[in-house]
């Protein structure tokens, strides 16, 4: 039977790596007695205002070694942290968390006020399109929603955004954009 391990420390240390603020060193210990540390570099998570570990620096030699390490709970604790969470901010460059702030707001296809639908129409189309993509949400089906507008309609739309050259050729049952 294997024995659980779980952690029994974790503290968290603002640190400043390569010149760059923002980083913070996480240390751990386990019940097993094990130890473990890492660098992480947190970015703005764009849906809920929280951080979001960007890119960790962890000194282990596999694969097995690095599922050791703990990500959810180091998020977790930055997150809840006050002082981590301002250091965290000051390390972000203003445009990095400026770009978050604007793309918080999902970009909605309002459904068209007339039937005459110009080339202006088909661009929000991929606007929106692209939007919902780099959202992971089906963009077909998300679009339909925003416009209130039956999904074959926005196909229709989608596929004509594509003959117009605002989003790339599509391949049929794959999302390409």
């Amino acid at each position: 039977m294997a024995r659980q391990r779980f952690l029994t420390r974790l503290d968290l240390i603002p640190e400043t790596v390569a010149g760059r603020d923002g980083w913070v060193a996480a240390r751990w210990r386990r019940s097993d007695g094990s130890k473990g540390d890492a660098h992480a570099f947190f970015l703005p998570r764009v849906s809920t205002g929280r951080w979001y570990i960007d890119t960790l620096l962890v000194e282990v030699p596999t694969g097995e070694l690095l599922r050791d390490v703990p990500l959810a709970r180091i998020e977790t604790a930055a997150n809840s942290d006050p002082e981590i969470h301002a250091w965290i901010e000051k390390g972000a460059s203003l445009e990095t968390v400026e770009h978050a702030r604007r793309a918080a707001k999902r970009t909605r296809l309002a459904r068209p006020s007339t039937h005459q639908l110009d080339d202006g129409f088909y661009e929000r189309v991929a606007t929106a399109y692209r939007d919902a993509v780099a959202r992971g949400l089906p963009p077909a089906k998300t679009l339909a929603e925003d416009a209130d507008t039956p999904p074959s309609t926005v196909n229709r739309w989608i596929g004509q955004a594509r003959k117009r050259g605002h989003l790339p050729r599509g391949e049929p049952g794959k999302v390409t954009a």
